[in-house]
């Protein structure tokens, strides 16, 4: 019996335009609600950038952010860091990716900040523009991390882009350090988290929080940073639009994104329509 829905949003939960969630889809997350279940959404965002989601739908209970760095209940509104980098090691990442001329931004305590040389170096022409605004007016522009944030720890740090003549050197130094683990949510980006941080140990914490087992839990995804979630699920579904290798270790493969496949695998397994 499932008992927890937890969702990714980019390429899962929300259309192409990286900010809907579609009628059909909210009707399902609701009728799912009503039936006791809880809804989390599973997300590499931080708070910051989560307002929109938020604002279209009361069903939610939980989120899981930053690749499951942090934790919210929606009902208290209180963040918890679940597993955040300490200040030694982001100062030393930040100081590579600064190196290798990449476009960088860090999640802490629910906020974006970005560096205003990293800023002024941004391109998202890649994304749709009502999405590339919000994002751009999530962000807090710093002259320096380091100064304005201190030594606090970091939920996530998200690589926007770089020089692609830099990434395999970029990547050989950040994989020597043997402290940060890499993915991505949508193509062009790195997600850096602090090692053995990800959206499946995020869910185990949200289910001893709750009280119920893995077994009861149904997740939806589509991109790397899904991959644990995937695999610690009772039943995981990947997207019809996911990355092949999801599909393969997925107990289900539903329809795209696009074309309602959160809500249809709702209906069929928790509904019974």
């Amino acid at each position: 019996m499932v008992k927890l829905i937890v969702a990714d949003l980019d390429g899962t939960l929300l259309g192409s335009d990286h900010r809907t969630i579609s009628p059909r889809t909210k009707e399902a997350l609701h009728n799912a609600k009503s039936k006791g279940v809880s809804i989390a959404i599973g997300s590499g965002r931080t708070y910051s950038l989560l307002g929109n989601v938020l604002s279209q739908t009361s069903d939610i209970d939980y989120l899981l952010m930053s690749n499951g760095a942090a934790f919210m209940d929606l009902e208290s509104k209180k963040q918890s860091t679940l597993g955040g980098i300490p200040y030694e090691k982001w100062s030393a990442l930040c100081k590579i990716l600064q190196k290798h001329r990449t476009v960088f931004e860090v999640y802490c305590d629910g906020k974006s900040y970005i560096e205003k040389d990293s800023w002024d170096r941004m391109d998202l022409n890649t994304l749709p523009g009502n999405f590339v605004k919000e994002i751009m007016d999530s962000m807090t522009v710093v002259n320096s991390l380091e100064d304005f944030l201190g030594e606090q720890e970091l939920e996530k740090i998200d690589v926007i882009s770089t020089p692609p003549e830099e990434i395999e050197s970029m990547s050989q130094e950040i994989e020597s350090m043997d402290s940060f683990a890499c993915s991505s949510s949508i193509p062009g980006n790195l997600e850096i988290n602090r090692k053995g941080v990800n959206k499946g140990e995020g869910i185990r914490e949200l289910c001893r929080l709750l009280g119920i087992s893995t077994e009861e839990v149904m997740v939806f995804g589509d991109a790397s940073n899904d991959r644990e979630m995937l695999q610690v699920a009772g039943y995981s579904v990947a997207m019809g639009n996911a990355d092949e290798d999801l599909k393969e270790i997925a107990a289900c493969v539903t329809d795209t994104n696009a074309r309602d496949g959160v809500a249809k695998e709702i209906e069929r397994i928790v509904l019974e329509l």
